[in-house]
């Protein structure tokens, strides 16, 4: 949801889509996609040496803020899920209606954790 909404605030239109079909590499309109898609898809991996190489080209393509930044939000966001799953933490009904189209458009309610989250 932060992700659309940081994109609607900038003015522009990107299609999602992509981000919830594992064969998706690159999103058309959001800028580095491919190696960002790549990081976050090895991140999730937890393979070493696979991780450093994509954090040494996520460097060389932008620089090394670029590393540090998508380090910590996929970091956030492994930290937000843990913390919501772990404690039950539901959606409040403002936030679902808010979310519900996001959650439609991708599939989320597909995935297990959706239980721990959209109350189901």
């Amino acid at each position: 949801m932060m992700l659309r909404e940081s994109i609607k605030a900038k003015g522009d239109a990107v299609d999602l889509a992509g981000l919830a079909d594992s064969s998706c590499l690159e999103i058309p309109g959001i800028a580095h996609s491919k190696i960002l898609i790549e990081f976050s898809d090895v991140f999730m991996s937890r393979e070493a040496e696979a991780l450093a190489d994509v954090r040494e080209r996520l460097e060389q393509e932008l620089n090394v803020e670029a590393v540090i930044d998508a380090a910590g939000v996929a970091s956030n966001f492994q930290r937000m899920d843990r913390i919501a799953d772990g404690t039950g933490l539901r959606s409040d009904d403002q936030i679902k209606e808010l979310q519900q189209d996001l959650v439609d458009q991708l599939g989320l309610d597909k995935y297990a954790s959706a239980a721990n989250t959209l109350g189901e």
